[in-house]
């Protein structure tokens, strides 16, 4: 296999593994950010922690929804929670009223179940869900859209750390043969190096802070990485049409 091959195959892969890198950064965040436009909006005073969602749902599969909270407080007390489940459209929603009781130091969780009969525009299971002020602790809100994938071979995690996967190794494998290939890093390949090692930070980046439900700090990153990603391209066109 010539040099130039090599070289190609090298920024093919690099380029197949940051497409499937971005899809997944894209679908941790933007999910979220239709969820918080979703059901009814209140004045809330800090986001809600420990929400844990599902990142992807296939068909026939069922997931949950889960908020663990501690009671660091001297008293026991009632935890109240209004969650807002889409039911088939963004119109039609299910609304549940649930109470979490902890004593004084006790830690516990509340668990709301979701199928693909929930989806809503035919891609997205959307939740909102608010905790009521109750003595030191501030009213608090979350949500998080789920995306829905039409097959019964995969589950949802499968699905998204398969993918994870590939994205990671294609990456890797990508920039090490571009290194190898470039030894010694000079000019341009160095400079291509750079720009293949930010990409994939942002996108791994992105991705992590998609998933723990940060959306606003994982937009922006979004928005970094798209950019990044359109600079490189466009850099690397001029460079074709010059030669």
């Amino acid at each position: 296999m010539g040099k130039n091959v090599t070289r190609a195959l090298a920024i093919l892969l690099f380029i197949i593994g940051a497409v499937i890198g971005i899809a997944l950064e894209g679908i941790t965040i933007v999910g979220d950010f239709e969820a918080m436009r979703f059901g009814a909006t209140y004045r809330f005073d800090a986001p809600l922690k420990n929400l844990a969602c599902p990142i992807i749902i296939t068909d026939k599969e069922t997931s949950r929804v889960s908020v663990t909270l501690t009671n660091t407080s001297n008293r026991a007390i009632d935890f109240r929670f209004r969650t807002y489940i889409s039911q088939g459209s963004a119109t039609l929603i299910t609304e549940d009223n649930t109470a979490l009781p902890l004593e004084a130091g006790e830690t516990g969780a509340i668990y709301w179940t979701i199928t693909p009969d929930d989806v809503a525009f035919e891609r997205l299971i959307l939740v909102k869900i608010r905790r009521f002020p109750r003595y030191d602790f501030p009213a608090s809100e979350g949500a998080c859209g789920v995306l829905y994938v039409k097959t019964t071979l995969l589950t949802g995690n499968q699905i998204f750390f398969s993918l994870a996967t590939i994205a990671l190794v294609c990456m890797f494998v990508g920039v090490v043969l571009w290194v190898l290939l470039n030894r010694p890093l000079r000019a341009r390949a160095l400079g291509a190096f750079a720009n293949m090692a930010g990409l994939a930070v942002c996108i791994i980046a992105g991705t992590i802070v998609g998933m723990t439900g940060n959306w606003m700090f994982g937009g922006i990153i979004l928005v970094l990485t798209l950019l990044l990603a359109l600079t490189i391209s466009t850099v690397y066109l001029i460079r074709i049409e010059a030669q």
